[in-house]
Parts: C-alpha cells; structure tokens; sequence
C-alpha cells in the first residue's frame, strides 16, 4: 500500500507542478494583460451544485430564452482495498440548460443531465416555473433539487455532504430575500412513507442562508425525512418512523484565500428495522462533515485541500483528505486533478485515487 501510494502522489505532485509552471508564466504581464485574462478564464467552471445546475455561460437565442450547458471528461484511477482497484475514463457530466424570461415577474428553467453508467441516460434533472411577487417575495415550484445543503467544494469529487443530503424532488417553495438574509421553504411528496400513511403531500424543507459581512456567508437547513435523499439509504418505500435532517456551513473568501465547511446530520437515530448498515441493533444515524481551503496561486491556477468524514455510512471512507488544483486552460474550459486517501471503517482497509478533469462551458 504504502508503494502505491507514494507512486499516486508523486503523480498528482508531477502535473500539479506542471500546471504551476504554465500558470506562472501565463500569468506575466501587465495589469490590464492580467485583468482580461481574469475576465476570460477561471480556475474553476463552478464551486457549487447550485452553479453547476444553472451553466453561467447562457447564451440568448431570442429575446426572452437563452441555452447553455457543460460537459466534463473524467479520467480516474482508484487504489481500493474494500472495492476493489479501478481505472476509468468516463463521459461524466452532460449538461444541457434551456431558461426563459417570460417576464420581469415570469420565468422558468430546465436542465437536462446524461451521466455515463447511470441507469437513466438522458433525464430530465431540473424544471421549474419562477415567479416574483414583489422584488423580496416569490415562488418556485416544479422538479429540483432542495434547498438542503450547501455542497461547496473545490475538487474534482463530490463532498460526502453531498452524498447524504442531495435531494432532487417536484415541489413548491416561498423565497424570501432582503438585505443580509435569504430564506426559502415549502413542501413536496416523496418516495417514502411512514407505515399506514397514505401517500400525500406530508414532507417540506426549510433554508437560510445569512451574510452578515461581505466575506462570510452562513447556511443552515433542514428536512422533514432524511429517506429522501437522492442516495436513498434505506432503500425502502415504507418505513416505521420518518427521520429529519438538518446541517450548517460557513463560507470564507477573503482576497485569494477561501475556507468552506459544511455538516450534515439525522436528526435522530432510524428504527433498526429501517436503517442498520452494521447489524448492532440500535438503528443508525448517518452524518456527513466536509472541511476545505483553497488559495488562489493567481488569476488562472487554483489549489485546494480538504478533510472530510462520516458515521454510519460504511460504503464511503470514515475519514478521508486530499489535495487538488484546478486551472483555467482557456476561456471557459477548466483542467483540474486531486489526490485522494481515504480509510474505511471496521478495518475495511484504505483507498488512494488520483482523478483528472477536463470540462467546458457553453
């Protein structure tokens, strides 16, 4: 392990100082040379789910409706005791965004979404009808994904944050904005259901996300059924007793330098009978934690580390950490590679795993 290991890092070093190099030289010059670059290209095509699912980079086709979308290559390698080693290149995202302003109180979304492996090739991940009542208050209803986390990361592989509270469900939510605050909440009928309960609309989500000074943000959420995630870790449609979740982050960006953590937890522990992944008896209460800091190296080159963790979720690392770099190759297309070394639970073993990335927007 430990030889393996030391051959993955030196790797993920090799095209990072690589990726350094290019970006020092590029990023010579004068400061109006610089500021265009700034302008033209990115380290990242996105920080956040959010951003992800709505493609900055749409492109009226008339008046009122506009297309964008995203694609992203993903070459990875992965060193796993417990799963197995593997190596792949996959088509991983396939995004394609169509969003129409109908009014200045009217308009509406929707996102199409092909991943390579998924059961589902193409899907129809997002529609949505928004509507402004005032400039503070107004509605969005339609398929989604729920205002239940955060999701900030700068690597190239989802936070397990994610892996335990997206959720994407038809529903409807009142927004409220104004000043340094942000709420949004309301109700959706899921998959799941409590024994002996008719299926009806029983289930709702609340968030608010808090900017008290120009380089903080603060997040908090909850949901009335944590069963509801998209990873469905019961993979039950009936269950005795409905589990809620909530979680938090904090977002930091400060000139070149940035910090995100986020934390995601049942409220309570399921019965055993619905969710005990290691038999003991008690039921289980899943919680997912994601720490990152990332430093600008300049106005094309990024690099990042992280440490994140979890309970009672044994198919991924207990405990995992890594580095990252991300870099702006040319306008609107992004290059970035991690290193990732993660340790399973109940000395299931470890994993080391170096993924590459190339991805453009449109």
């Amino acid at each position: 392990m430990f030889a393996r290991k030391f051959i993955l890092m030196k790797l993920t070093l090799t095209l990072f100082l690589l990726f350094s190099a290019k970006a020092q030289a590029e990023g010579e010059g004068s400061l109006e040379e610089r500021i265009k670059k700034l302008e033209e290209t990115q380290a990242e095509l996105y920080h956040t789910l959010e951003e992800k699912k709505e493609p900055g980079l749409l492109s009226k086709i008339t008046d009122k409706i506009s297309f964008g979308g995203l694609i992203e290559v993903d070459a990875a390698l992965d060193e796993n005791d417990k799963l197995g080693d593997t190596s792949s290149i996959t088509l991983a995202t396939v995004e394609l965004a169509i969003d129409a302003r109908i009014s200045e109180k009217v308009k509406t979304h929707v996102l199409f979404l092909w991943e390579e492996g998924s059961t589902d090739p193409i899907a129809l991940d997002e529609g949505t009808i928004e509507l402004s009542f005032t400039p503070e208050f107004g509605m969005r209803a339609g398929k989604m994904y729920l205002p239940f986390g955060g999701f900030k990361t700068h690597f190239i592989s989802d936070p397990q944050t994610l892996a335990l509270g997206e959720t994407n469900k038809t529903a409807a939510l009142l927004k409220y904005s104004t000043g340094m605050i942000e709420a949004e909440g309301g109700v959706f009928n899921g998959r799941v259901d409590k024994a002996g309960r008719p299926d009806k609309i029983d289930d709702y989500v609340l968030g608010v996300r808090f900017a008290p000074a120009e380089p903080v943000v603060i997040g908090a959420f909850y949901i009335s059924d944590l069963a509801e995630n998209d990873a469905d870790i019961t993979g039950l449609t009936t269950i005795s007793k409905k589990v809620g979740g909530y979680g938090a982050y904090l977002l930091f960006a400060l000139d070149k330098v940035k910090f995100d953590a986020e934390y995601i937890a049942a409220a309570k522990r399921f019965d055993a009978v619905d969710l005990d992944a290691d038999s003991d008896g008690t039921g289980d209460r899943p919680m997912a934690w994601n720490m990152e800091a990332a430093y600008d190296i300049n106005e094309r080159l990024e690099v990042a580390a992280k440490y994140e963790g979890n309970k009672d979720m044994p198919d991924l690392p207990k405990y995992q950490y890594g580095v990252a770099a991300s870099y702006g190759l040319y306008e609107n297309v992004a290059v970035g590679i991690e290193y990732l070394h993660g340790k399973y639970s109940d000395g299931a073993g470890e994993r080391d795993a170096v993924t590459a990335q190339l991805g453009v927007e449109f």
